[in-house]
């Protein structure tokens, strides 16, 4: 069994800096990660890119998206199409859930993010459907 990182950015991100092949290299060379998932802000384009070369690097890679929900930020999982920025989180929750994706809410205590509150994410969770597809909690950003 490996190590992931579920909150990766390229330059398909406003805040990503480096390209595709170089996370994807830089994952495989210098870390001892075996999976990784690209999720750009609002944005899957580097997605089929990152899936064609992660053989290469000896990675797996999980097609995601950071989605700018209403209430925050959502890190989609194993999503095949885009979802829309700034529907609800609970929207946005149900549409990865259509799509057979998951959800992780990223750092939800972190100063200078847009994240969703924990009132939010505790509401999301009661709902007994959304909690089949928001599954996680980011601890370290």
């Amino acid at each position: 069994m490996g190590l992931a990182d579920l909150h990766i950015h390229t330059v398909h991100s406003h805040d990503g800096t480096c390209s595709v092949a170089a996370v994807l290299k830089y994952a495989s060379e210098y870390t001892n990660l075996s999976v990784v998932a690209i999720t750009d802000h609002n944005s899957i384009r580097g997605n089929a890119e990152a899936m064609q070369l992660a053989p290469m690097y000896g990675l797996e890679v999980i097609p995601g998206c950071e989605i700018s929900t209403a209430d925050g930020h959502l890190l989609a999982l194993f999503i095949k199409e885009l979802i829309p920025a700034r529907l609800s989180l609970f929207e946005t929750i149900e549409r990865v859930g259509e799509q057979g994706g998951i959800c992780v809410a990223p750092h939800p205590s972190a100063r200078g993010t847009s994240a969703p509150s924990f009132e939010v994410i505790a509401q999301a969770i009661a709902d007994t459907d959304l909690r089949k597809v928001l599954v996680g909690i980011e601890a370290f950003n």
